[in-house]
């Protein structure tokens, strides 16, 4: 799925999810964000709010800019106690 398909927060959540095999419980789960406002955001009936957005990044292990669509292309962010090859 390219970038210019995944323009909605909703969309780049949906994106990351599938991508990385999650489903609504377990992002959830990662977060500590109730399944129904899960469901809301992806479809699309509500924007996460900023705290929300900086969970949902952090679970997904991207940057909060790509979820809210400033970004075209999906970063990816490695826990501080990983070093890239």
């Amino acid at each position: 799925m390219s970038a210019k398909l995944v323009s909605t927060p909703a969309q780049r959540i949906q994106y990351l999810m599938e991508k990385q095999g999650l489903k609504q419980t377990d992002l959830a789960r990662m977060t500590g964000i109730d399944k129904s406002s899960i469901s809301l955001y992806l479809s699309g009936k509500y924007k996460p709010k900023g705290d929300k957005v900086h969970l949902i990044a952090k679970a997904l292990n991207t940057d909060p800019a790509f979820i809210m669509g400033f970004d075209s292309e999906e970063k990816v962010i490695l826990p501080s106690n990983i070093i890239p090859l």
